[in-house]
C-alpha cells in the first residue's frame, strides 16, 4: 500500500541513500541524483537542513520508493524514484508545488524543476502546467583507464585534509575559488568547512588542497567515494581567480581519479564546463531544469 509523508532526515537519509545506490547498480534512469550527490545535499554550508524536512516521501509496504526534495534551499526540486514507481512523477511535482515552492526578494514565488530529457511525457505534464524551459545540465565523466599525470608548479604543493589544515582558513580559499568577494564571504568559517567532512562518504584524505610558496591555500578538490559502486563522485573543485591557468585544478583532478582508480573506481564525475571536456571527460546524460512563477 502506497503512502505519502514528510521527510525525516535523521531517520530516513540512509533508506534514500540506499534506494539510490539499488538504483544505480541497476542502471535506473528515474533518477535525478547519485547516491553521492544526495549525501553532498546534507554537507554544504549552504543547505538549509530545515527546510529539507518539507521533502516528501513515498512509501510502499514501508519501504522507500521515492523522494521529492530541495539540494540546498527551497524553490528547486529533485525527484528520487525507484523502479516501477515512475507513475509517480507527476505527483511528486504537485507535492513541490505546494511544500519546497522558494520566494524571491519581490515575494513571488517560484519552483526549479530538474527532468531527465527521456522524460517526454513528463515535459508535456508540465508545459502545460506553464513551467517554461530553462537550461539543460550535462552530466560528464572520465574512464579510470589509466595513470593520470600531476604536475604542479614550482613550490607548489598537494596536501590533504588528513594531512591537517587550517579549516577557516580552507573555507575561505574555496568561496574565492567560486568567485566570491571577500567582503562578502561571512559566517563562522571553521563550521562551514567542518559540515562537508560529515558525509559517510567523504575520504580525507582524498580531499586536496593546493599550497602555494607563500603558504596561502589556493585550489580545492574533494573525491566521494562508495566501494559498492564503480563511480567516484568529484564535490567541490575550486582555483583561486589570481592562480588559475597554472594546471593547480587539473593536478588535484589527477591525483584524486589515480586514488580513486586505486580504490576500484572505474569512473569519475566532472563539470559541465569547458575544462572538463577539455581534458577528456564525456557525455553520459542530460537533465532539463524548467521554471515556473506563481
Amino acid at each position: 500500500m502506497l503512502q505519502q509523508r514528510y521527510f525525516k532526515y535523521l531517520q530516513d537519509y540512509n533508506n534514500v541513500y540506499e534506494m539510490l545506490v539499488n538504483n544505480f547498480k541497476s542502471n535506473n534512469v528515474n533518477n535525478n541524483m547519485i547516491p553521492a550527490e544526495f549525501e553532498y545535499c546534507f554537507c554544504h554550508s549552504y543547505s538549509d537542513i530545515k527546510s529539507m524536512s518539507r521533502s516528501g516521501v513515498w512509501e510502499d509496504e514501508g519501504n522507500i520508493i521515492g523522494v521529492a526534495h530541495i539540494e540546498f534551499q527551497l524553490g528547486e526540486a529533485f525527484f528520487e524514484i525507484a523502479d516501477g514507481y515512475n507513475f509517480l512523477r507527476e505527483e511528486m511535482l504537485d507535492y513541490s508545488e505546494k511544500y519546497l515552492r522558494g520566494t524571491k526578494e519581490d515575494g513571488k514565488e517560484f519552483l526549479y524543476v530538474k527532468v531527465p530529457q527521456h522524460e517526454s511525457k513528463f515535459k508535456e505534464y508540465i508545459e502545460k502546467k506553464n513551467y517554461k524551459y530553462d537550461i539543460t545540465y550535462k552530466c560528464m565523466y572520465m574512464p579510470l583507464n589509466k595513470d593520470f599525470l600531476v604536475e604542479l608548479p614550482k613550490g607548489y604543493k598537494i596536501i590533504s585534509i588528513h594531512d591537517g589544515v587550517d579549516h577557516a582558513k580552507l573555507q575561505i580559499a574555496k568561496q574565492l575559488g567560486f568567485n566570491h568577494k571577500m567582503e562578502d564571504i561571512k559566517g563562522d568559517h571553521l563550521a562551514n568547512s567542518l559540515i562537508c567532512a560529515t558525509g559517510p562518504h567523504f575520504i580525507p584524505e582524498m580531499n586536496y588542497v593546493v599550497v602555494a610558496p607563500n603558504g596561502d591555500y589556493v585550489a580545492y578538490g574533494g573525491f566521494w567515494y562508495d566501494k559498492r559502486m564503480d563511480l567516484a563522485y568529484l564535490e567541490p573543485l575550486c582555483t583561486h581567480p589570481d592562480y588559475r591557468k597554472k594546471g593547480l585544478a587539473k593536478a588535484i583532478l589527477s591525483k584524486g581519479m589515480n586514488e580513486c582508480r586505486k580504490l576500484g573506481a572505474k569512473y569519475c564525475t566532472g563539470g559541465q564546463n569547458d575544462f572538463y571536456s577539455h581534458l577528456g571527460f564525456y557525455e553520459y546524460n542530460r537533465y532539463d531544469w524548467w521554471y515556473k512563477e506563481f
